[in-house]
């Protein structure tokens, strides 16, 4: 195994400010900035003026939110769907995306500002640094059809199997 000489390391700056009841998290890298304010149950102040969480939760989101964050500013997420049936068709008008899954209309959806959409066939990529707004935009899109256990179609993760079910057995 070779390593080079001259490698450039990942830098990324987090900042992070607890006040009364909540706690405001910045991470800044190369792929940009975050930033995201998390409530706290209960911070107690000591007579230093330092801070304590009292209950063990909250320090466990705060730490999640920040390995998150990190990643995100680093590398960000991609997540990748797959259209799966005969005739579902997915196109990118603006910044919208217009989806025909077998109904009698379209389904639509506003792409939100901070994720990138790429439409390979019927293969949809999207990329964020917020893992929070990929997720929840990838999971509006399987809201829009549901996964037949029967037949296997619907919209699909890339790695994801579905187990069918038998149809009536005579």
């Amino acid at each position: 195994m070779k390593y080079s000489q001259n490698k450039s390391l990942n830098k990324f700056e987090i900042e992070y400010k607890i006040e009364k009841n909540a706690v405001r998290i910045k991470s800044s890298g190369k792929m940009g900035i975050i930033t995201k304010e998390l409530k706290l149950k209960e911070v107690v102040i000591n007579s230093n003026n330092l801070y304590y969480l009292k209950n063990h939760g909250d320090s466990r989101i705060i730490i999640g939110t920040m390995k998150q964050q990190i990643q995100g500013v680093l590398a960000g997420f991609c997540i990748e769907i797959k259209l799966v049936g005969l005739g579902y068709v997915v196109h990118k008008v603006e910044n919208t995306l217009v989806l025909d899954v077998g109904f009698s209309h379209y389904r639509s959806c506003k792409i939100p500002g901070d994720v990138l959409v790429k439409i390979e066939g019927s293969q949809i990529i999207l990329y964020s640094i917020n893992k929070e707004k990929v997720t929840t935009f990838v999971s509006l899109l399987k809201s829009f059809k549901k996964i037949n256990v029967y037949k296997g179609t619907g919209i699909l993760g890339i790695n994801e199997k579905v187990k069918l079910k038998k149809g009536k057995v005579r």
